[in-house]
């Protein structure tokens, strides 16, 4: 039924709809809804392709079926946690179980130094190689992605992802269009060379050495309030004034809903910052640690101090085996290491 205004009366009347008509609507609603139960089927099966993690842009879903969630609030939580997954002592190319603890806890200050090291780089390594993981599987679909280009007659030198050029586009299914969008979104970059600079790994040495600099161990007050264990700061989102802001200035620094996503956070700011540049050039050299600290001449006031703070971390701690520790990636692996 088509409810229409009487002109002479003013007053609500009706009228019947051909049968012709009411065909035609029936078909069109039928249209619109096969339309949309294809396109849900095409955003459930997307998301079971893509375990990426896009944290910053939302566009991929966070699966993450292999690893475990550890809720710590004391010290007797994390102790036995990691001696329960085989991290209380951890050797060169240890196999890691996919572990992520959500804090660190609130008395790891009282404790020992020797302690404090030994719970603070343990629990933070599986943490770091599951974010390294990430970031692999990102660099793996674009690597994809443009070996295809490249199979279809492009240059990688000359393959920019420019959605006002469709020529590009008609190479790539609707999986890999969407993925190198996203990615350049995330990476502030839409040429394909620059991203492959941009989207790659950093040692899990380098990340445990300036996050125990950065958060003192884990038990600073961005750490302990807001997980935040880099010092990352934040314009927009929720996060903790600093005591010494100065005046006029707005930022805050970011507020983490756990751990894992401060690592994120970090990966993301020295791989796509534009104060960052020389480590990546320096990364596509080598992957050593004590060299691409090198390029971390921006990350704080102190500069080149501060170069030399994190490379001592990294010497005097021994924090470079860690770089060929591996993380395991099945639930089997996970309960056989839990019942060593």
């Amino acid at each position: 039924m088509e409810k229409i205004y009487s002109l002479k009366s003013n007053n609500l009347s009706t009228q019947r709809l051909p049968a012709s008509d009411f065909f035609k609507a029936v078909f069109i609603c039928l249209l619109f809804l096969l339309s949309l139960i294809s396109a849900i089927k095409f955003c459930e099966t997307f998301v079971k392709l893509n375990p990426i993690i896009l944290s910053e842009i939302g566009v991929f879903d966070r699966e993450i079926p292999n690893y475990k969630l550890i809720n710590i609030e004391t010290i007797t939580d994390i102790e036995s946690a990691l001696k329960e997954y085989n991290l209380w002592d951890v050797e060169k190319d240890a196999i890691i179980p996919p572990v992520i603890f959500n804090r660190y806890p609130i008395e790891l200050n009282n404790q020992s130094v020797q302690l404090k090291k030994k719970i603070f780089f343990n629990t933070l390594l599986p943490i770091a190689l599951i974010a390294q993981k990430e970031v692999s599987k990102e660099r793996q679909y674009l690597l994809s992605i443009i070996n295809n280009l490249e199979s279809s007659g492009f240059k990688k030198e000359d393959i920019v992802f420019d959605e006002s050029n469709e020529d590009w586009q008609k190479v790539l299914n609707q999986f890999q269009l969407h993925t190198s969008l996203t990615l350049s979104k995330k990476y502030r970059s839409s040429i394909a060379q620059e991203l492959l600079t941009r989207i790659d790994t950093i040692p899990a040495s380098l990340i445990l050495a300036q996050a125990a600099i950065e958060s003192a161990w884990g038990t600073s007050r961005f750490a302990v309030d807001g997980n935040n264990l880099f010092g990352i700061w934040t314009w927009s989102k929720p996060g903790i004034i600093p005591h010494l802001r100065e005046t006029g200035k707005k930022h805050k620094v970011a507020i983490y809903n756990s751990l894992i996503d401060s690592v994120r956070a970090y990966i993301l700011t020295i791989n796509r910052g534009n104060a960052y540049a020389e480590l990546r050039v320096i990364r596509q050299k080598t992957a050593n640690s004590l060299k691409l600290a090198d390029g971390l001449l921006n990350y704080s006031a102190r500069r080149g101090l501060y170069i030399d703070e994190v490379k001592s971390m990294i010497r005097i701690n021994k924090l470079q085996p860690y770089d060929s520790c591996i993380l395991t990636a099945h639930d089997a692996d996970l309960q056989k290491m839990s019942s060593i």
